[in-house]
């Protein structure tokens, strides 16, 4: 089911929640709602399950304004946080309860409540009561309940948060795997960068109540539209130098407090433009003294497994970057690093925006 939101806002009391929101989402599609608390992600959630009416601005499924359509009668499947299940019934039961709802006879309920758990790989669990199951197998039967009912839409409100970073890596390929196999259009809700980036087909970063970007989570992670979207995605994050633009030799160049870089692309922009230099951790290298590299001095040294996570000083700014485990560095020692030209950002210091884009 396509599902389309336009210039929707919503506002509680005197606090403008959701601003003029537009959204396309395609049938089938895998989107993911991130951003930080209080972003608006959730109310958006809960206008596209009918739990709020938007302020203005309509909801489309299909071609069909559902703004003021009950919960009930919008044919959507939803997963909750806290799972949402009955502690009193067996999980064939708590399955099969959005049909006892619907009057759907006892016998063809749980004939698909039985259906729903085979595709959760539930199916020797259907006698045993929630208390029974581990978080895993809770977050299971509540994905079974939701599409027992064969929804149109399901929407995912946080449903990996309350387990362990193990499980989740292991539940969010089940429910991607699970999403593409039945091509259900998916809405889901999370804090966590990794989880979206892990599972959707294309990300809405939110920040008080506006989209930032709308992408797949390849582009917002290589051409980040504004400073707010770099500095949120990317784990450790985009390293930050203030500097400003200057000409000398023909070439176009950013200069800040230790540190010199020249440009591969000019911009359009006066001398002394002020701006940031971003640039990712894993797009530094420590290398030998040439003319291109930053002096920089380690100031702490993070052991990962794999490799090391290093920190360092250039100027007044700190980085962050990664090298291989049998390079030998010390803390106070001074290095030299250079960054990949192609895949550095600059951003407006005034309004934030990448100019690169």
């Amino acid at each position: 089911m396509n599902i389309r939101l336009e210039h929707v806002s919503k506002q509680f009391s005197n606090h403008l929640a959701i601003h003029n929101l537009n959204l396309d989402i395609r049938d089938g599609e895998f989107i993911c709602l991130l951003g930080p608390s209080g972003c608006g992600k959730s109310t958006t959630l809960m206008m596209l399950a009918g739990l709020y009416q938007p302020t203005k601005g309509n909801i489309f499924f299909e071609d069909q304004v559902v703004n003021h359509l009950e919960p009930k009668d919008r044919n959507i499947g939803m997963v909750f946080q806290s799972y949402a299940l009955y502690p009193h019934l067996i999980v064939r039961d708590n399955i099969a309860f959005p049909l006892k709802q619907q009057k759907v006879p006892k016998k063809v309920r749980h004939e698909r409540a039985e259906e729903a758990a085979r595709l959760v790989r539930l199916e020797n669990f259907l006698d045993r009561k929630p208390s029974q199951l581990s978080g895993g197998q809770q977050q299971r039967v509540a994905m079974a309940r939701a599409l027992v009912k064969e929804p149109d839409l399901l929407l995912l409100d946080e449903p990996m948060s309350n387990l362990d970073a193990r499980l989740k890596i292991e539940m969010r390929d089940e429910i991607r795997q699970l999403q593409k196999k039945l091509n259900i259009t998916t809405i889901m809700v999370t804090h966590d960068q990794e989880e979206a980036m892990a599972m959707a087909d294309r990300i809405a970063i939110l920040d008080q109540g506006k989209i930032q970007q709308f992408d797949t989570p390849e582009r917002l992670f290589t051409q980040p539209k504004n400073l707010f979207v770099a500095k949120f995605l990317g784990n450790p994050p985009m390293n930050f130098l203030d500097g400003e633009l200057f000409i000398e030799n023909g070439d176009q160049l950013i200069r800040g407090e230790g540190f010199q870089l020249k440009l591969n692309k000019r911009l359009n922009l006066p001398t002394s433009t002020k701006v940031k230099l971003g640039i990712r951790p894993h797009e530094m290298k420590v290398v030998s003294e040439d003319e291109g590299s930053i002096s920089a001095i380690v100031t702490n040294i993070e052991h990962l497994g794999r490799e090391q996570l290093i920190s360092a000083k250039i100027g007044k700014h700190s980085v962050r970057f990664f090298v291989e485990n049998e390079t030998k560095i010390k803390i106070g020692e001074p290095i030299h690093l250079h960054p990949k030209t192609d895949a550095i950002h600059i951003f407006s210091e005034e309004m934030g925006e990448n100019l690169l884009v």
